[in-house]
């Protein structure tokens, strides 16, 4: 009896124990491919910047990197950092976050073989960030999801790629996005 008893207990906890692992296992988040992060656009554009007193070189169109408070500035405060909640938000607050969506988020690039130019992935929240991007007659730009979709703007945008960078990889490019 005593030994029925062992053998029915164990048995149930290896059960729970198993269901559990494989309720756990199952529950995990898995991770979204980058390119759904975001808009995102590849261009080949111009190195800008002289790199003296906060002139920082780096890619045309390319975000500067936010200002650091010096010693004896006030620290940011909740509106600074846009915390606060929707209903205590001005007119203005709502305007400034509106056009934060038309900002560029993030970036990343590899310098062209000459040093002039560079590939630049650029990621945005919205796509209304790019227009400038898209209007300048210098830049040669294509949407992520279309050269992603469509095997022929692969091959047009690597082979511009490969102009200004000659062992060029797209997937040497990868920029983290929201």
């Amino acid at each position: 009896m005593l030994e029925m008893l062992r053998t029915y207990l164990v048995g149930t906890a290896l059960g729970c124990l198993y269901f559990v692992t494989i309720g756990v296992v199952s529950a995990q988040l898995r991770p979204l491919p980058a390119e759904m992060l975001g808009e995102r656009l590849l261009a080949v554009v111009p190195m800008v910047g002289t790199g003296k007193n906060g002139d920082y070189v780096r890619p045309k169109y390319a975000p500067l990197p936010p200002a650091m408070p010096r010693a004896g500035q006030a620290a940011p405060t909740m509106e600074d950092l846009d915390l606060l909640p929707p209903q205590e938000k001005t007119a203005k607050e709502r305007e400034r976050f509106a056009a934060r969506k038309r900002m560029i988020g993030a970036f990343s690039y590899v310098l062209s073989d000459d040093g002039k130019k560079a590939i630049v992935e650029f990621v945005a929240s919205d796509e209304a960030a790019f227009e400038e991007i898209l209007r300048d007659p210098e830049v040669k730009a294509f949407r992520k999801k279309d050269i992603v979709l469509s095997g022929a703007k692969k091959d047009e945008a690597e082979a511009e790629f490969k102009k200004v960078k000659k062992d060029f990889e797209l997937a040497k490019l990868r920029t983290a996005g929201y």
